[in-house]
């Protein structure tokens, strides 16, 4: 068995390396629970990682249609407005044609 690489050695290493000589180390290494429960919750953080991913993605979605509607509804909206002007303006019209006579 040799002796440990320094931080810069590590660092240098690829990761085929490391899983290389990871892997030749676990021949002569005894693990305990603690190996399986740091894999274990390696597993569930990966999980809830995928599981946030997708709900980001669809929170996007959703943000987006959330701001189509609410173009469409400011269009409703401006719609609806000259709508109430026109028709004040055409009662307002029609009071004073009646004022004057000609209705």
């Amino acid at each position: 068995m040799s002796m440990a690489q320094t931080h810069q050695e590590t660092r240098a290493l690829s990761k085929d390396e490391l899983l290389r000589l990871r892997d030749a180390s676990a021949e002569h290494t005894m693990v305990g629970l603690n190996h399986y429960q740091t894999e274990i919750e390696r597993r569930e953080a990966a999980e809830q990682a995928e599981r946030m991913e997708a709900m980001t993605s669809e929170m996007t979605l959703l943000t987006r249609e959330m701001a189509e509607l609410n173009r469409k509804i400011t269009g409703l909206t401006v719609g609806m407005y000259w709508m109430s002007a026109v028709a004040i303006a055409l009662a307002l019209a029609t009071y004073v044609l009646s004022v004057i006579g000609v209705i």
